[in-house]
């Protein structure tokens, strides 16, 4: 991609800073994307990795969810139509849910989190986990959880403009939309997966603040019937690309890479959707909260690691 991941267009001193209305925009994109993967997908798709490296930007800054490798699918059942008894812990350290880190379980709120903390990169400009100043008599550094970081300060709105911008944006953002991004990546991050919003709740707060561009949305549901078949392998490379369209926004186009199937490629349902995958994919719902219970949308995983984790918060969600 043009502009590579996110990550590193956030971490090159050598380009212009990244300015806030471009990064909404990219947390739109990247949002609309694991919605779709989340609610429009049949089965659903857990991505399992979701990450600031995995998000490409193209030449105009339009984000692209990639690196489906360690993708799940979620049947009507709850159960993963591949593999769900991996040999390691799957994902990357730092943007792990707690109850993933510490019992093994990963569900779709599970994802949710992990977009938690890419928006936290996204304000900060800070990686996932970093080195503390030099300690000890090594001068090693001690990794810290910009999770851990952050919770204080997203707790007291004067901090959210305070000490969370990243020093690269030089105070050139509304603070209002600072607090509403603030407010969402803690969110994302409650300690209860039930109290984090969808990822369809999440596309409508950021849609809120974005940059008018980014609100024009096309809305295509396929008239094809279909489904992934239940036994495709994840890490087989593929790109999918979705289109939406709204008549009130105009035109607006979002894309998803990832790895389904050797034989991808573009396909029109009825003007309505394009995927460039192999197989139908089928739309199942795109607005309100999934029908199916948390209980159901579970992913049982081994080998549970222990992460260092915050104590819930107890300010009451608007989601709710």
């Amino acid at each position: 991609m043009t502009n590579g991941n996110l990550r590193e267009c956030l971490d090159d001193l050598n380009r212009k800073p990244m300015d806030w209305a471009t990064r909404v925009g990219v947390a739109l994109g990247a949002a609309r994307g694991l919605e779709y993967l989340h609610e429009a997908a049949a089965p659903r798709i857990l991505h399992q990795d979701i990450k600031s490296t995995n998000i490409l930007l193209d030449d105009r800054f339009r984000a692209r969810i990639t690196d489906l490798g360690m993708a799940k699918c979620l049947m009507n059942d709850g159960v993963a139509s591949c593999s769900s008894s991996p040999a390691r812990m799957l994902g990357t350290f730092g943007y792990f849910a707690p109850e993933y880190a510490i019992i093994g379980k990963a569900s779709l709120k599970s994802d949710v989190f992990s977009f938690g903390v890419v928006v936290l990169e996204l304000i900060t400009g800070r990686q996932p986990v970093h080195k503390r100043g030099g300690a000890g008599a090594g001068g090693a550094g001690t990794d810290e959880s910009l999770v851990m970081w952050a919770t204080s300060r997203l707790r007291d709105s004067r901090l959210v403009v305070a000490e969370l911008p990243d020093p690269a944006l030089k105070g050139a953002f509304p603070p209002e939309e600072m607090q509403i991004m603030a407010h969402l990546a803690r969110e994302c991050l409650q300690w209860d997966p039930e109290a984090r919003p969808t990822m369809t709740e999440v596309v409508q707060i950021l849609s809120t603040i974005a940059p008018l561009a980014d609100k024009r949305r096309r809305h295509h549901l396929p008239a094809a019937a279909g489904a992934f078949a239940p036994g495709f392998h994840a890490e087989r490379p593929r790109e999918c690309s979705v289109w939406q369209d709204d008549d009130d926004y105009g035109h607006r186009r979002d894309h998803l890479h990832g790895g389904y199937g050797s034989n991808a490629k573009g396909a029109v349902l009825s003007g309505e959707v394009t995927v460039n995958v192999g197989m139908p994919v089928t739309m199942m719902t795109t607005m309100g909260r999934s029908w199916r219970s948390a209980e159901q949308e579970e992913v049982d995983l081994t080998e549970p690691r222990l992460e260092t984790f915050t104590e819930p918060t107890t300010t009451a969600s608007p989601f709710r």
